[in-house]
């Protein structure tokens, strides 16, 4: 019994470490993306040399337990959220570390689902 609680509580601890939101910007029926689809990241919004629209924001949060993370670490899955909003590229408007102990490392990334 004792074991089964203690693995429990540490699944819902780790559960607790990472967390991202999606918000689609319009309310408009969106086609999702396939997985083979690729998705270009930009650094910064002038990198975007053609014209496009925002569908959503993506917000990712992970503390990185026993890790470091950085914002290569994350891409697969800002790409995979941008494709469930049928974005075909992600504007990276914020990545910060997020200290979460002695040797971990994790990240924060806020980023714009466009597509072009």
């Amino acid at each position: 019994m004792n074991k089964v609680l203690l693995v429990l509580v540490v699944s819902l601890a780790l559960s607790g470490c990472v967390s991202t939101q999606v918000i689609p910007t319009s309310s408009a029926q969106v086609q999702p993306l396939s997985a083979t689809q690729d998705v270009y990241v930009f650094l910064h919004e002038s990198d975007v040399k053609v014209p496009f629209t925002v569908v959503g924001t993506i917000h990712h949060f992970d503390l990185g337990k026993y890790q470091r993370l950085d914002l290569n670490s994350v891409i697969p899955v800002v790409k995979d959220k941008a494709r469930s909003l049928g974005a075909n590229g992600v504007i990276i408007d914020k990545q910060e570390p997020v200290i979460s102990g002695i040797f971990s490392r994790g990240i924060e990334v806020s980023a714009r689902a466009i597509k072009f």
